[in-house]
């Protein structure tokens, strides 16, 4: 098979949010930047699918709002798990990146001639701003922006497959490249890790099928430190009911009095947040799966929400929808969620994962010249992020890695230290997929099904020993499945079941670190859920880590005082 090789300063992995706004930065910075995305940028990942909430802390609705303030509700929404260095930096600069989002041509919903701010559970002053066509918004308008640079290249449908380190030090990466059917290796001086989180790796969940973690398996053998993979956050009002299935409503604004004002219902109903302020995702979602305990849920295990309850009319509820939930609102009745038909079954979905690719404030890792940015990083949002950090979290810390990984080439030649053996190795481990399919080999499709099901069910909302250890065994069970999987002829352009092998390789490997993760947490701390600890341990408010050929462990968390101290 062919084998392209290109030289790059700035690598970038990843087309969504971060990894956009990392190379507009490093090329800002005077950078040669090369951009590898494993789909169509703005048509693929999880940017485009995200909900338009992004956090800054103007004070346009609370003149007492502002940056000390979110870093304190960063802190206490992460439930003691937040990095107070990250959480600083996220509260300070995220008002001069949504200004620049802003200049840029991205539009918001404004009042009075200023941006719109709302309130949302885990705010103190309302902060957040609406995107007008939410994530979609967000990465169309830094796409065209992209577009304006010509000195920026750009590869999609390109799957990086291995990080080439040598002497503690990344050098580039192996990749497939769908669209011509042949092997690409990218020399550079720097990368930058943007390619999302693994909520794939369960069935139930509104986020995108791409998100296979492939990003943490690249930094796992490449010796990177990997923390907290048992923290996921789970959205808790998903649509389970057969129409609508998967899709997110947005429960901050549809309960919330001052908005729309519905209620959430168990099969009794009876409204389980009767104040009409409802709790942060962690705290909902206990609520909601301590109601099914007791055998108050729906036929899906599910609560349901009713907005017939609303005090409002109901042309005021559709207009407010429109505006605050933005495209998915305007387009739920598109997609079989009618709330003027009665009510709809809801319950958690894995929204986001808070684990991931360790980094200090300047988006390092452990790595020379490997920088992370966005949902494949953690250490940031803790054991709970809180609505509108997650947009937020991409454009702060992507400009971070951009001016950072460009700051760490400065005068540096390229080094052409990826060695032939190396890159015959990586071929050979992708080619043990080739081979003519045979009835009895198992198909890709069909296993990822089945780790859907194994994490639904074992490494859920309710976890233990129990339900962790069997977990584990049935994945590595399952992974030594996907040594028989054999995808035919690779050499051809969009071998979609050579990729999905890929992913799966992936995802059975990274899913058992999570339910090791989930092992070794012995508490229950934000949406980490464990029957047999059901208590939060003081002792516990640091990270687990794992590294390759490295036992799993804890680390102790980094710590920055605050400024009032």
């Amino acid at each position: 098979m062919e084998i392209k090789k290109i030289q790059t300063d700035v690598l970038v992995i990843g087309g969504g949010g971060a990894g956009v706004r990392a190379a507009l930065k490093s090329n800002e910075e005077g950078k040669e930047v090369l951009i590898l995305s494993k789909g169509t940028i703005s048509k693929c990942g999880l940017t485009p699918m995200a909900y338009p909430s992004i956090q800054a802390s103007f004070g346009y609705e609370d003149a007492r709002d502002n940056p000390d303030v979110h870093y304190q509700d960063i802190v206490e929404g992460g439930r003691g798990l937040s990095d107070e260095n990250l959480a600083r930096v996220l509260a300070d600069e995220s008002p001069i990146r949504v200004r620049e989002l802003v200049e840029m041509g991205i539009k918001f919903e404004e009042k009075d001639g200023r941006l719109l701010q709302v309130h949302h559970p885990g705010q103190k002053y309302p902060r957040n701003m609406v995107i007008q066509t939410g994530g979609y918004g967000l990465i169309s308008g830094l796409r065209r922006e992209m577009k304006k640079i010509p000195e920026i290249l750009v590869m999609e449908d390109c799957m990086v497959t291995k990080l080439f380190v040598a002497d503690g030090q990344v050098h580039g990466v192996f990749a497939y490249d769908m669209r011509s059917g042949s092997y690409l290796v990218v020399e550079a001086k720097a990368v930058i890790l943007a390619t999302g989180g693994y909520e794939a790796f369960w069935g139930k969940t509104d986020a995108a099928p791409d998100s296979t973690g492939d990003g943490l398996a690249l930094a796992y053998h490449a010796g990177v430190q990997i923390i907290d993979l048992e923290m996921i956050l789970y959205y808790p009002t998903v649509v389970v009911s057969e129409a609508g299935r998967g899709i997110l409503v947005q429960y901050e604004t549809l309960l919330r009095d001052e908005y729309v004002g519905g209620q959430m219902l168990n099969a009794k109903g009876e409204n389980l947040i009767p104040s009409g302020k409802p709790p942060t995702r962690d705290v909902l979602m206990n609520i909601m799966i301590d109601q099914v305990e007791k055998e108050n849920g729906g036929p899906n295990d599910g609560m349901y929400i009713d907005l017939t309850k609303s005090p409002k009319s109901k042309e005021y509820i559709e207009e407010l929808m429109s505006k605050l939930f933005s495209i998915p609102g305007k387009n739920l009745a598109l997609q079989g969620v009618d709330f003027s038909q009665g009510v709809v079954e809801v319950a958690p979905g894995v929204h986001f994962t808070l684990g991931g690719v360790r980094i200090d404030e300047n988006c390092r890792t452990n790595i020379e010249g490997l920088f992370a940015a966005g949902e494949v990083s953690s250490n940031l949002h803790g054991a709970n992020r809180i609505s509108g950090n997650a947009l937020a979290e991409t454009q702060v810390f992507g400009y971070r890695a951009g001016l950072f990984a460009a700051q760490y080439v400065d005068g540096m030649d390229m080094a052409t230290t990826i060695q032939d053996k190396d890159i015959q190795q990586e071929i050979s481990r992708l080619e043990l997929f080739s081979g003519k399919p045979d009835p009895d080999s198992p198909r890709p499709v069909m296993l990822k099904k089945l780790l859907n099901k194994i994490m639904d069910d074992l490494v859920g909302t309710r976890r233990s020993y129990e339900s962790l250890s069997e977990a584990k065994r049935e994945i590595i069970r399952l992974a030594k499945r996907t040594q028989e999987i054999r995808t035919g002829n690779l050499q051809m352009a969009y071998n979609h079941e050579f990729c999905e092998a890929l992913e799966l390789a992936n995802m059975a490997e990274m899913s058992r670190w999570v339910a090791e993760s989930a092992l070794l947490r012995m508490e229950t701390r934000g949406h980490h859920i464990r029957t047999d600890y059901p208590e939060t341990d003081p002792k516990w408010s640091r990270h687990t880590a794992t590294q390759y050929a490295k036992p799993l462990g804890t680390l102790e968390v980094t710590r920055l005082q605050n400024k009032e101290s």
